[in-house]
C-alpha cells in the first residue's frame, strides 16, 4: 500500500493561523464536527497489533458510523495512540518487484500529468505530505521543474538522492529550521488522510501550508469506484488501518471552510488503482476568471468579424450568406461596418426567425435561398457540432458554392 502514514503522530498538527477543526468526539463526525453519525455496518477483524503480553491475537468487531451531512463514514471508537504505534513500527516496505513498480510508475506518471494540467503552474514549490521514498517529487521535479520537498516520517523506506526529504510528520515540521519555504505552491498529501485520527486537524494544517493562490491536492481511495468496479491492484479499501472513508462532496466543503475552493473532483481508476482526486486553489477568484473568459470569447468575435469583412470584400458584390442566424453571430455582425454588411444576407433553419432581419441584414427563407443560389456560403456559429452539421448540408443543397467557416477550423491553436 504505498504512501501511508507510518507513524500515529501525523495526525494533528500546530500550524499558526490555522481554521478551526473540530475535535473526535462521541457521536461527532470526524470531518464536519456534524453530531449523530448513525452506526451503519461491522465488520469483525484481528487487532491491528496486539500488546506485547499477549500470547493471543485478539479479534474484535468494528463498529462504522456514518455522518449524514458530509457523507464519512468511520471507525468508532477509533484505535488507540498505543495500537497505532505498536502497528506502524511493524510495518516495512516490501522488497522490489517489477511488476509491482510498472504499475506504480502508471499511477505517478497519470498524477504528475494531472497536477499538471488542473494547476497550470509553470514554476513554483512543492511538497509532498507522505512523500514515501519520493518518486512521484523526483518526477516532478525532473519533468515539471517545481522545486520540491517531502515529509515522511517512517524510516524504511529508501531515500531519494535528489529530493529533499524531511523525516518527520507533518506535527513536527519546522520548515524554518530547515530552510524550506513556510508556504507551498503545490502541496499535495496521497492516501494518508484516510489514515489519521483526526482530518480535520490534519487537513487545517495541510491548508495552512499552501501560499496564496496555491493549489492543495488531496488523494484517498474512491469508495464509490471500490463499490462498482473490479478487483483493485491496491487491496481491500475496508479494514482496520482506513479510518475513515469519504465522500467527494464532503471532502469539497472541508476544503471550502479552509478557505480553499474545489476545482476538480473526480474518482479515477488508473492501474487498477481507484482513488478520489480532489483539487482546490486557495484564492480562487471566479470573477476574475470569468472576465478572462469573456475577454477570449470577445476576442474571438472581433477576429470572426475580421475574416467576415475580409469575404465580402473578396465577393465583390457576389451573394455571400451566413447560415446561422445565432447569439454567435448576433455579437459579430455589430463589429463589421454597416457599409460593408450591405450585400451580405444570412440564412438559419429556423422558420421563427426567416424573414426577420438581424442589424439590417435579411434573413432568408428556405425558397429564397435557392432562388439565390449563393456562390459563398459562411458556417456562422462557433458550435463545432453545428458547423459540421452545416457544412454536410450545404455540401448536398449547393455542391457548387464555396463553403468556408466564420469561426477558427479546428486545427487552429
Amino acid at each position: 500500500m504505498p504512501q501511508f502514514v507510518t507513524a500515529p503522530d501525523l495526525q494533528r498538527g500546530t500550524l499558526p493561523d490555522a481554521a478551526p477543526a473540530p475535535t473526535p468526539s462521541a457521536g461527532a463526525c470526524a470531518l464536519c464536527g456534524a453530531v449523530g453519525t448513525e452506526p451503519v455496518a461491522e465488520q469483525v477483524v484481528p487487532d491491528l497489533a496486539p500488546a506485547p503480553d499477549r500470547s493471543e491475537w485478539p479479534i474484535r468487531s468494528l463498529v462504522y458510523h456514518g455522518c449524514a451531512r458530509c457523507g464519512t463514514v468511520s471507525q468508532w471508537p477509533l484505535p488507540d495512540a498505543a495500537e497505532l504505534d505498536r502497528y506502524y513500527a511493524t510495518v516495512r516496505m516490501a522488497r522490489h518487484v517489477p511488476e509491482a513498480a510498472v504499475a506504480k510508475q502508471i499511477v505517478y506518471e497519470d498524477r504528475l500529468e494531472l497536477l499538471r494540467r488542473v494547476t497550470g503552474l509553470g514554476t513554483g514549490t512543492c511538497l509532498e505530505v507522505g512523500c514515501g521514498n519520493g518518486l512521484l517529487l523526483e518526477l516532478i521535479a525532473r519533468r515539471w521543474g517545481l522545486a520540491v520537498h517531502g515529509l515522511e516520517p517512517s524510516s524504511t523506506y529508501d531515500t531519494r538522492p535528489d529530493v529533499p526529504i524531511a523525516r518527520c510528520t507533518l506535527q513536527d515540521f519546522a520548515p524554518r529550521t530547515l530552510g524550506w519555504p513556510g508556504v507551498y505552491d503545490l502541496v499535495y498529501c496521497r492516501h494518508v488522510l484516510e489514515h489519521v485520527t483526526a482530518p480535520a486537524l490534519f487537513l487545517r494544517d495541510l491548508s495552512a501550508l499552501v501560499a496564496p493562490g496555491g493549489w492543495l491536492y488531496v488523494e484517498v481511495p474512491s469508495s464509490a469506484l471500490h463499490a462498482t468496479g473490479g478487483l483493485p491492484a491496491s487491496g481491500q479499501n475496508i479494514h482496520a488501518v482506513h479510518l475513515h472513508h469519504y465522500a467527494g462532496p464532503g471532502l469539497a466543503a472541508a476544503l471550502a471552510a479552509r478557505g480553499l475552493t474545489v476545482t476538480h473532483l473526480e474518482d479515477r481508476d488508473i492501474g487498477r488503482y481507484p482513488s478520489l482526486c480532489v483539487a482546490a486553489r486557495r484564492g480562487f477568484d471566479a470573477v476574475t476568471q470569468f472576465r478572462a473568459q469573456l475577454d477570449r470569447q470577445q476576442d474571438r468575435f472581433a477576429r470572426a468579424a475580421v475574416r467576415l469583412a475580409a469575404i465580402l470584400q473578396e465577393a465583390a458584390g457576389a451573394p455571400v450568406v451566413v447560415w446561422g442566424a445565432g447569439a454567435d453571430l448576433g455579437q459579430v455582425l455589430p463589429l463589421v461596418p454597416a457599409a460593408v454588411r450591405k450585400g451580405l444576407r444570412l440564412y438559419d433553419r429556423s422558420p421563427t426567425k426567416q424573414g426577420r432581419r438581424l442589424l439590417g441584414v435579411p434573413i432568408l427563407d428556405d425558397a429564397q435561398l435557392a432562388v439565390l443560389g449563393p456562390v459563398r456560403l459562411v458556417a456562422g456559429c462557433g458550435n463545432r457540432t453545428l458547423v459540421d452539421d452545416i457544412l454536410a448540408e450545404a455540401a448536398e443543397r449547393f455542391p457548387q458554392a464555396a463553403v468556408c467557416e466564420l469561426f477558427e477550423s479546428r486545427r487552429a491553436p
